[in-house]
């Protein structure tokens, strides 16, 4: 018999939102598979939940790009692909707010509200 290895630990919580240690996010019962990008991504943004996070920083931090050497499109295209995967697992994708030219923010969602882009 085969094993999988352990079991996925919770790594952050916020609210209903779950950033486990198999890459995935769970929102309620409900969980979807990041990329590595895009979980470091929404880890990063976890650090300060609610709080805009810069495009700079997010670029040096996240992608480890040296500063002026990426413009924000590498974030909005990222943004973009993780709001369609919330989107098609039934997860608000409202979790990831943009702060127009700023950054972007993982905002704690505790109740049930759902707004479609």
């Amino acid at each position: 018999m085969r094993r999988s290895g352990p079991p996925a630990r919770d790594l952050v919580r916020l609210g209903r939102v779950a950033l486990r240690s198999d890459h995935t996010l769970a929102y309620g019962a409900r969980a979807v598979q990041l990329t590595p990008t895009e979980f470091r991504f929404v880890v990063y943004l976890a650090r300060c939940p609610g709080q805009p996070v810069a495009f700079a920083d997010l670029l040096a931090h996240v992608w480890q790009y040296p500063e002026g050497t990426a413009g924000v499109e590498v974030i909005r295209a990222h943004v973009r692909n993780l709001r369609a995967k919330l989107r098609a697992a039934g997860m608000p994708v409202d979790l990831i707010r943009t702060h127009r030219r700023v950054g972007y923010s993982l905002e704690p969602i505790t109740g049930d509200r759902r707004r479609r882009w």
